[in-house]
């Protein structure tokens, strides 16, 4: 498959790329559909109890500025108070590089995200995006969601 060459960089296909988006949203939805109900509620757990962000002043230097944080320890209970709220939207997506099992931990109405990279069990980022609803809208098709429905939690694509 020959790969053009945009600002630099190599680019698959469109066709391609919808292909591996696909392959890789369905291989996701069935590795959460095949894990219990208890495994689930551990792994949400894990995503929502952290009471660190690590390497916290490497994301303040280059996220707080989203926050209009003054300081790490604000910007990182920001982030505390982020990923404790139930209101949030659970994404996870397979990464391109060694398909990493990637968690997004959205605010839809603030735009703030915390990033869990559930392969190394730890979070990743937190960032504000400015326009969620076009984050939202451009990986459409290659997430999948993570649903709590009355006591259960439910995975779909999304």
């Amino acid at each position: 498959m020959k790969r053009a060459l945009v600002d630099g960089m190599a680019h698959r296909p469109l066709g391609a790329e919808a292909r591996w988006q696909a392959q890789a949203q369905a291989k996701r939805l069935a590795q959460l559909q095949a894990m219990g109900q208890d495994e689930l509620q551990t792994l949400v757990g894990e995503m929502t109890s952290a009471t660190r962000l690590p390497r916290l002043r490497y994301h303040f230097q280059r996220q707080g500025h989203g926050f209009e944080a003054g300081t790490k320890e604000t910007y990182e209970q920001f982030f505390l108070g982020h990923i404790r709220q139930e209101s949030l939207r659970l994404f996870t997506v397979l990464s391109r590089i060694g398909e990493r099992k990637m968690w997004y931990l959205v605010d839809v109405d603030s735009g703030a995200i915390a990033l869990y990279n559930e392969t190394r069990g730890r979070h990743w980022s937190f960032f504000h995006h400015p326009d969620i609803d076009r984050l939202l809208a451009e990986t459409h098709g290659s997430w999948v969601e993570l649903i709590r429905d009355a006591d259960r939690w439910v995975a779909e694509s999304w």
